[in-house]
């Protein structure tokens, strides 16, 4: 396909660059034929010369009239020959670039010079327009075959063959020394952090008023959920919306002053004056909480809900830094907030700690990792579902299944990448998402232990084929498959089905850069696990 497209081009580039008068005659050959006629004027001349020396030399009188009878004959044939290749009148073509003079005579029989500076100056002006047009339709040509080369080499083929991945004997050994051992170490020392830690944050809300925090909740081994909840007497009212943007689920905080106080009620009189929310009483939105609304209004804010709950962070750490031999730092490129810990030894540690505000038990809004919407809009997150439908899905699998284990493989392969090329918009949620779908495909049965090579294969395959077409539907809204399940409500599973990717489709240069970083996932899962295994490698 790509030959035929630059034979087209090739074709196109030669028609626009032929010239537009008559192909008979070109302005070349013009050239050409004045050259030859300047060459026959010189060998005259140098004849002239000739017969002019040949005078003024002492010849004897026997040789000059033979002598001067061969150049005349010379020169004879060189004007019947310079006759004979001269193009008629009405065919001399004439350099454009230069004005030669043309000669007449007038009444009195003398001869002039006349140059057709007019007729020059319109020549050379159409021939300019006519060179740029050419050099433009050129660019432009280029500029399309850029375009489709590059959209062609971005949705390229791959072939689940050429993924390359060690046996499941090296698989397990590599889970079981550098992932299982390394998550007891971490979630423990985490845990204990992060209750420190939190805990800290919890006094520093209720010294400075406003919103306070409840208790946290682990999603993953350095992942805290951290639900956000205002003071007595305000609370949230929450409104489920969907972003037209992003076509992803998402809903409003709005903040609401409690209605328990006399003053707020309906039978207070006009007169009433409350000495703890003022003459006004404000039902809508409380001073304490201006900060973090958007601007002349109740809804929450991401941005300032973010900046405040990072600066309440750093004062809580203030405050019992001097019981850790560490530092800690905020990461402020990776959102919503990540927490850098390096010890002395060098070795670093990331605990990210994410601001929601809870719906349920299940679901709640949180700030996503790259926020597209609106500063009031928050997306919600239904990882309690999705944790309830692993929990149901262990439950029927055969005793030390292997889906955990290739999970957790695939976002070990994730991070690592990251550390190299930077994030993307590829997350953990999309690798559990892609993980819930192949277990409603498969059997129970080929989850044993001894399958974690093929299961890992269909896993990362699985996301490739989905990065490919740009869909990737939710694991639980309108997943028709998942209706049935215990505590999964029926409105969510017969739902219209949500495309995770869908900002990949609206914005080309991230999936680009989603693409190329799964890309690399790919080609070096292979040797990276090996080096771990190996010992060539030591994680940090």
């Amino acid at each position: 396909m790509h030959e035929t497209v630059l034979r087209v081009l090739a074709v196109a580039f030669a028609l626009l660059m032929s010239p537009r008068d008559n192909p008979g005659q070109t302005e070349k050959d013009g050239i050409i034929l004045q050259t030859h006629e300047e060459r026959v004027m010189r060998n005259t001349a140098w004849l002239d010369t000739e017969e002019e020396v040949s005078s003024s030399l002492d010849v004897p009188l026997s040789i000059a009239p033979r002598f001067d009878k061969q150049l005349k004959e010379i020169q004879e044939k060189c004007l019947t020959t310079e006759k004979a290749i001269r193009p008629p009148d009405e065919f001399k073509l004439v350099d454009k670039n230069q004005t030669e003079p043309q000669v007449k005579k007038d009444s009195d029989g003398n001869q002039e010079e006349q140059t057709f500076q007019n007729q020059g100056s319109e020549g050379w002006g159409r021939d300019l327009l006519w060179c740029m047009w050419n050099i433009l339709s050129f660019i432009s040509a280029l500029h399309c075959l850029g375009k489709y080369l590059q959209s062609k080499s971005m949705v390229w083929p791959f072939c689940a063959d050429k993924l390359r991945l060690p046996d499941h004997d090296k698989l397990l050994r590599f889970h079981s020394k550098h992932l299982h051992q390394k998550n007891l170490w971490e979630e423990e020392f985490l845990d204990g952090f992060a209750n420190d830690l939190l805990a800290s944050t919890r006094v520093v809300c209720e010294r400075q008023g406003g919103m306070s925090i409840q208790d946290f909740r682990f999603t993953n081994v350095s992942d805290v959920m951290v639900p956000l909840i205002p003071l007595e007497p305000h609370k949230i009212q929450c409104l489920l919306r969907k972003d037209e943007t992003s076509m992803q689920p998402c809903g409003q905080v709005k903040m609401l002053a409690n209605e328990s106080c006399y003053c707020q009620s309906s039978d207070a009189d006009d007169d009433t004056v409350c000495l703890l929310h003022g003459e006004t009483g404000n039902t809508t939105r409380a001073d304490s909480f201006a900060h973090l609304c958007v601007k002349n209004s109740s809804f929450l804010s991401k941005s300032q809900t973010l900046r405040w709950f990072r600066g309440t962070l750093k004062q809580a750490w203030a405050q019992i830094s001097h019981k850790y031999d560490f530092k800690v730092t905020i990461n402020y490129l990776d959102t919503p907030c990540s927490l850098v810990i390096l010890f002395k030894s060098g070795r670093k540690l990331s605990l990210k700690l994410n601001p929601v505000v809870r719906l349920s038990c299940y679901a709640h809004l949180c700030i996503a990792d790259f926020p597209e919407n609106s500063d009031s809009l928050w997306t919600l997150s239904l990882d309690g579902y999705e944790d309830t439908l692993l929990d149901y899905f262990s439950q029927q699998l055969p005793d030390e299944a292997c889906h955990m284990q290739a999970l957790e493989i695939a976002r070990f392969l994730h991070c690592r990448q990251v550390a190299v090329t930077g994030a993307c918009a590829l997350t953990d949620q999309h690798f559990k998402t892609a993980l819930i779908h192949i277990l409603f495909r498969t059997k129970a049965s080929q989850w044993q232990s001894n399958q974690i090579a093929s299961r890992l294969r269909d896993l990362l395959v699985f996301l490739e084929e989905s990065l490919q077409t740009k869909s990737l539907h939710h694991a639980v809204v309108g997943n028709r498959s998942a209706h049935g399940a215990p505590q999964l409500p029926a409105q969510l599973t017969l739902a219209k089905s949500v495309n995770l990717f869908h900002p990949l489709v609206a914005h080309e240069c991230i999936y680009r850069h989603t693409l190329s970083h799964y890309r690399e996932i790919l080609q070096n899962s292979h040797m990276l696990i090996l080096d771990y295994v190996g010992g060539r490698c030591f994680s940090q």
